[in-house]
Parts: structure tokens; C-alpha cells; sequence
């Protein structure tokens, strides 16, 4: 297989794969998700009562944080919006790997870590760079996020 069909064929599956792990959320609770998320401290309580509800797992957290708000992605919109208690939950609080790829763009995938670098250079605002460059450093702290001890262990 030449390599510019291998690269066509690598480019459709990370695609595929983006919109299978979207579609793990329904249509009716992505519009819920998205609304909680642009308020403070109201993505926990709704992604809880989706648990609760059977309609949400932990496995589910990378499809959360690609869910498409609007124009952009759920974190771009925690991003953009500097919600960090939202932000918080969606990334430590269920248990996402933030060195693993799964934020889709243009040329493949980019774990959180590597988003967030990109948005400190790229995001709307001075205020949304400052708070991607924050967060980057901060999820990279054992001490901010614990899930790496976790991660390190495996």
C-alpha cells in the first residue's frame, strides 16, 4: 500500500472514529451537555444524572469533550468560555488520560495536553490563551491531577 493511499486510508478511519465516539452521546443529551457546560458547576450535575439514568459511562469522557457546541467542541467552548470547574470535572473527575490522543483536528489527533498548547497560541482571547496555558501545566502537575499516578502505574 503507497503511502499517500495509507495516509487517505488513516485520515478516514480517525474520522470514522471521531464521529462513532461523538455519537455515543445522544442527540437530545449533547444539547443538554453543552448548555450545563457553558454554566459554572452545572456539567457535573447533569453528566451524574446521566449516570444515573444509564445514559453516560467514564469510558464516555473523550466523546463529552468532542461534543460539537455550537460552531466548536465542548472543551474549546470550556476553553474559550474559561470554565475551570467544568473543565476540572470533564477532564479529572472522569478519569480522561490527558497524555492519550483523542481531541480531533485537521491533521489527526491531539491528546488534552497538547490542545490546550495549541489553544494558548491560537484561542479567541488573551483571556482563553491565558487559561489553556494554565490548564496545560496543571494537568501535567501530579499534584493538580492525580489520574497520572494512575496512568504511570500502568
Amino acid at each position: 500500500m503507497g503511502i499517500v493511499k495509507f495516509s487517505t486510508v488513516l485520515a478516514a478511519s480517525l474520522v470514522l472514529f471521531g464521529t462513532a465516539q461523538a455519537e455515543l452521546i445522544s442527540a437530545s443529551a449533547d444539547r443538554q451537555l453543552c448548555q450545563a457546560a457553558s454554566r459554572d458547576g452545572s456539567l457535573e450535575p447533569a453528566v451524574e444524572a446521566m449516570m444515573d439514568a444509564g445514559q453516560f459511562r467514564y469510558d464516555m469522557a473523550p466523546a463529552l469533550l468532542n461534543l460539537r457546541c455550537g460552531q466548536v467542541s465542548l472543551i474549546q467552548s470550556l476553553i474559550n468560555d474559561s470554565r475551570a470547574e467544568n473543565l476540572e470535572y470533564a477532564v479529572i473527575d472522569l478519569g480522561v488520560d490527558v497524555n492519550s490522543p483523542l481531541v480531533p483536528v485537521e491533521a489527526g489527533q491531539l491528546s488534552v495536553v497538547q490542545f490546550l498548547m495549541q489553544q494558548a497560541v491560537m484561542a479567541p482571547s488573551v483571556e482563553a490563551r491565558e487559561f489553556a496555558m494554565e490548564y496545560m501545566h496543571d494537568f501535567r502537575s501530579v499534584d493538580f491531577n492525580p489520574n497520572l499516578q494512575l496512568v504511570t502505574l500502568k
